[in-house]
């Protein structure tokens, strides 16, 4: 046992010093105008697949991955009218991926239920007041049910959704921005362990819209940050290491990106830093594309037919944005390990050469390691296997703890003392990956984790 986990650790663990690489361009002919992108394990062979919303055939389409970094045999599904973005979850606590999509061309949503197998066990259609052009899934109640966030087409309306459990929503609120909604984000801004929403608007003088989720799966009214530049898309994550939600803003006239840093209670800090990246930057995504431990960012350029990767320094700063060839309309991308090799690949979708492009990471080796304990550092995880709480425990303060999947997704981000706990009860059984970092970064061990029910 201690031989396998060790083994699966190497799969993990390690730094890597190295030049920023990606493989020739390859593509994947699709129709359609696809809008968005998305990636999940949508047959359930373990490897990451790709969906796509058809934005002008009415469709989505499912990319399935060999784990070699091909996908090599699709189908389509029917949707309401003018799909645009997609949010993937288990709406109906089967298992099984499904998706939740927006429309642009008629007022409501669709939802998906998969299969398992790589289909869909029905399709429904929802109406609401609006047409919708963005949709955030998250657990905005204490049920422990996925909901959903729809933002409005050319409107400042935004709904929220509650899930039953069985694959449903009903509307239980809806909130006003003030201006026209280019993007809405979800996380943890204040630190409280509920979802709120970051909404630019696109309107004079520009601002962001922060929502605070209230822990009764209601939000708060919109509190405005006035930033200095009209805001296209939003994209959240630490880039300063103080395990605090930052903001990352997409200035689609200026052609710059810019960042504000969280301060843990909801606002932010506006630093007035930007970065050159190209023209039209539409959509913007973090990860950890050198394989450093920092947060990155890409950034596609829909009028420069090519994606800006801006490495993060891991101080608020990122290096000078590179650019890579990514069809002619980069107007969505996604990230995930999609041959195999634990480096970040991307799939970035071209608006009008309807195709997908895959970016695959040609990084060197990492140098990988097991982290032991020194001395003066005890870390117990258990139970391991566990079906519901893992229970960690430090004789050091620890700072900071991460729940990653096997594809590298980080899924959960704790606080605590020298005692703490992660939920893993709504987590697909398989293997995961515990970060957990002591008080002054003096030790960071990583543990594999087993999720297995115990039904």
């Amino acid at each position: 046992m201690k031989a396998f986990f060790l083994s699966i650790l190497m799969l993990f663990s390690g730094s890597l010093c190295s030049q920023l690489c990606f493989g020739p361009l390859s593509s994947y002919s699709l129709g359609g105008y696809p809008a968005s992108i998305c990636t999940d394990d949508f047959n359930g062979d373990g490897i990451l697949d790709l969906a796509t919303a058809n934005s002008m055939t009415s469709s989505i389409t499912l990319w399935f991955g060999d784990g070699t970094g091909t996908f090599t045999t699709n189908a389509t599904f029917t949707t309401g009218p003018g799909p645009w973005a997609l949010a993937c979850s288990d709406y109906n606590l089967d298992g099984e991926m499904d998706l939740a999509v927006s429309n642009v061309n008629s007022a409501g949503y669709t939802i998906l239920l998969g299969n398992g197998t790589g289909g869909f066990s029905s399709t429904n259609f929802y109406a609401v007041n609006w047409p919708t052009k963005l949709i955030a899934a998250g657990k905005f109640t204490s049920d422990n049910f996925p909901d959903l966030v729809l933002g409005s087409y050319s409107g400042d309306s935004i709904a929220l959704l509650h899930g039953t459990g069985m694959g449903t929503f009903s509307l239980a609120a809806t909130y006003f921005s003030g201006g026209a909604i280019e993007s809405i984000t979800a996380a943890d801004f204040d630190g409280d362990t509920f979802l709120d929403l970051a909404v630019p608007n696109w309107t004079l003088p520009p601002t962001i819209n922060v929502l605070m989720g209230t822990g009764t799966g209601y939000f708060s009214q919109p509190t405005s940050i006035p930033v200095n530049t009209l805001i296209g898309h939003l994209a959240h994550g630490d880039f300063n290491g103080d395990m605090m939600e930052d903001l990352m803003a997409c200035h689609t006239l200026s052609k710059t990106v810019s960042y504000l840093l969280g301060i843990g209670t909801g606002s932010f800090v506006n630093t007035g830093t930007s970065y050159t990246v190209g023209d039209w930057p539409v959509f913007s995504a973090t990860a950890d594309v050198d394989n450093d431990g920092k947060t990155d960012l890409a950034v596609c350029n829909l009028y420069s037919e090519n994606i800006s990767i801006l490495l993060g320094l891991n101080t608020g700063s990122f290096q000078p944005a590179i650019t890579y060839s990514a069809g002619l309309r980069p107007i969505s991308l996604c990230t995930g390990y999609f041959n195999g090799d634990q480096k970040t690949d991307l799939a970035v979708v071209d608006f009008t050469l309807n195709s997908v492009n895959l970016l695959l990471s040609c990084l060197s080796n990492p140098t990988t390691s097991v982290v032991e304990n020194e001395e003066d550092s005890e870390i117990r995880v258990f139970p391991n296997p566990s079906g519901n709480t893992v229970h960690i425990n430090s004789n050091l303060k620890i700072a900071a703890i991460w729940l990653y999947n096997s594809y590298g997704m980080l899924l959960n981000t704790k606080l605590k003392n020298t005692e703490t706990e992660l939920d893993i009860s709504d987590l697909p059984d398989g293997l995961y990956l515990i970060r957990i970092e002591n008080e002054g970064k003096k030790h960071i061990s990583e543990v594999p984790l087993i999720k297995m029910s115990n039904d």
